[in-house]
């Protein structure tokens, strides 16, 4: 560039034609100027198609894991409701007496209470946006407040599921479960008592069912667990069906921002 500027100033004075020359010059620099901004350009232009490019990828998949998250959860949904009517249907009926005689349901609604659900969380795209630096190339703000909050409620949710007050709960349940019933028994004739879970009488229990245990301490032990097993279960299903309607309501947010 001090080497064009030289000759154009040795021209200039050799030659005797400052105008001429000087408005050749300032061509020249005007030239080079209007092809370095439509270099940026392009190159603005290539940059921001590339991000497009992975912001739709990563909206992709992201769709991905949110069709798998709600998979799970409508099925948590449904089985949820039947392991609360279970552990319900079976305090019931561990509060009356005699016991025996009535081993049939008191096993049938055992295997409804047992049902369960864990809570899921497929974040491979969220993962890679956070660890990747990519986060950026997702434009509209509105879905990335709305990945944010539905990303941080199944964090909480998770994180209540795995509690150790919940497992405590859980595994005082299973050891007073384990005093009454045969659960050799119990897991045997578990897919049948859910299928049928409307008619016990479906169910091919043997014919000399009983309890390990009719103690009336062990019973209320066990009725005790129960139902602070079934509080527990009962806000975990609140929160799966709130996470749920997020997740829909997420999606339904995505297609319409990208796709509609």
């Amino acid at each position: 560039m001090i080497s064009f500027f030289r000759k154009i100033r040795r021209k200039l004075f050799d030659g005797n034609k400052p105008f001429k020359y000087l408005r050749y010059a300032l061509g020249e620099i005007l030239l080079v100027v209007i092809g370095i901004l439509i270099a940026l350009q392009i190159n603005n232009w290539n940059e921001e198609n590339n991000e497009r490019t992975e912001e739709i990828f990563f909206i992709k998949s992201y769709l991905v894991d949110l069709e798998k998250d709600r998979s799970v959860m409508q099925r948590n949904a449904e089985f949820g409701k039947i392991t609360i009517l279970g552990a319900d249907s079976l305090s019931i009926e561990l509060e009356k007496r005699p016991l025996k005689g009535r081993e049939r349901k008191l096993y049938h609604f055992l295997a409804l209470q047992n049902t369960g659900f864990g809570v899921p969380h497929h974040d491979r795209t969220m993962t890679q946006l956070k660890y990747s630096g990519k986060f950026s190339v997702i434009e509209n703000q509105n879905v990335v407040d709305a990945l944010i909050d539905y990303d941080a409620g199944l964090i909480e949710l998770m994180k209540f599921s795995g509690s150790q007050f919940k497992w405590d709960i859980a595994n005082n349940t299973l050891i007073d479960i384990a005093k009454v019933f045969d659960l050799t028994i119990a897991h045997q004739y578990e897919a049948a008592s859910q299928k049928n879970m409307e008619d016990v009488n479906k169910v091919n229990y043997p014919a000399d069912l009983r309890l390990l245990s009719y103690d009336d301490n062990d019973i209320m032990h066990l009725r005790n667990t129960l139902v602070q097993g079934r509080t527990l279960d009962d806000m975990l299903l609140k929160g799966n069906n709130m996470m749920l309607k997020m997740n829909v309501s997420l999606d339904s947010l995505i297609r319409s921002e990208y796709f509609d």
